[in-house]
């Protein structure tokens, strides 16, 4: 998004696949906002997007519908500076590991669809590294493991939304937030996983 000195939005793009609802509501918010003061786009809301759209929609469209009024407040607020410090980093002090499975179980190019406690995870063997994330797309809630795997970015089943395995950062439209990932350590053969305490 670019600003002009007065404050006026003088141009603005979204690069992404989703869903037809999140490009269309994508598009439709970039034809709104050009030529209007950062401080009206400011106030954009969920009704207004509803407004754009024109249509009713259920829970989950409606989700699409605002990927990308999300993205464009973390451009206008500065937010994408703070999801770095979002990605997923841990002091082993304040995570416990939990025994998983022997790493006999994972060959090489195959994932492992675990839970711990309340939480759905899904383990991969990339190569012989092993990257361990919440089987949830943050997008729409739904499970994310038996997506295509693309080099380290799964790819989820229903609207393409990527992630990186390393670290759980969401790569591209139409998911903007983060999902978990969790260290993995290898002791005597056997995969642990580290659970926030």
């Amino acid at each position: 998004m670019r600003v002009g000195a007065d404050g006026v939005v003088t141009d603005a793009r979204f690069d992404g696949h989703g869903c037809a609802i999140s490009q269309a509501s994508a598009d439709l918010l970039i034809e709104s906002i050009i030529g209007k003061p950062l401080e009206e786009v400011k106030k954009l809301n969920k009704e207004s997007i509803l407004e754009l759209l024109g249509i009713e929609l259920g829970p989950v469209r409606l989700k699409c519908a605002l990927l990308s009024l999300k993205v464009l407040k973390a451009a206008v607020y500065g937010l994408h500076e703070a999801s770095d410090s979002l990605v997923a980093t841990f002091d082993e002090s304040r995570v416990d590991f939990v025994e998983i499975a022997p790493v006999s179980e994972l060959p090489n190019g195959e994932r492992l669809f675990i839970e711990v406690g309340d939480k759905p995870i899904v383990i991969f063997n990339i190569a012989g590294q092993m990257f361990a994330i919440g089987d949830v797309c943050t997008h729409d809630d739904g499970p994310l493991g038996d997506g295509d795997l693309e080099g380290h970015h799964i790819v989820c089943p229903r609207h393409g939304a990527e992630f990186d395995v390393r670290t759980g950062k969401a790569m591209s439209m139409p998911a903007v937030v983060d999902i978990p990932a969790y260290p993995i350590q290898v002791r005597d053969g056997t995969i642990f996983v580290g659970i926030p305490k």
